[in-house]
């Protein structure tokens, strides 16, 4: 949300492992992000009705 609403460059945050075991994640603590997975989920569809 900072990207779009402020400009700010947060890419280095984003760009990190599926396995937190691989490497430490940026913006955690050293090993505080052991055992976490990025998982990713489809988006649920709206339900507008007229």
């Amino acid at each position: 949300m900072g990207t779009h609403l402020k400009g700010a460059d947060y890419a280095e945050y984003l760009d990190i492992p599926v396995e937190s075991n691989e490497k430490d994640w940026n913006g955690f603590k050293p090993r505080s992000s052991t055992g976490m997975q990025l998982m990713h989920a489809k988006a649920a569809e709206a339900n507008m009705k007229q």
